[in-house]
């Protein structure tokens, strides 16, 4: 496993990469977003109690998630954030 933390477009992006299974062509329709892809990923993982939690994190600070995989040679994920807190709502 391969975790990243870069600047880019105006934010942060975080790229974690693995040369796992992958994901199969034919959980493309379970999988048919990069979030969902995400949070399936997690199930095996030490957050699998809350897979998506990386999703709602990103969804608030008005980010964006994308996979890239391919079966038998392992998946990316990349999670953009933008930096700052303009995106934030106003504190109450």
């Amino acid at each position: 496993m391969e975790v990243r933390v870069a600047p880019g477009d105006g934010g942060v992006v975080l790229t974690v990469s693995d040369t796992g299974t992958g994901i199969p062509p034919r959980s493309s329709a379970v999988c048919s977003s990069a979030s969902t892809a995400f949070a399936a990923s997690l199930a095996a993982t030490r957050l699998r109690h809350r897979p998506g939690l990386v999703k709602e994190l990103t969804d608030l600070h008005g980010g964006e998630i994308s996979v890239l995989s391919s079966e038998g040679e392992g998946s990316r994920f990349t999670v953009w954030l933008p930096v700052g807190s303009g995106h934030l709502p106003p504190i109450r």
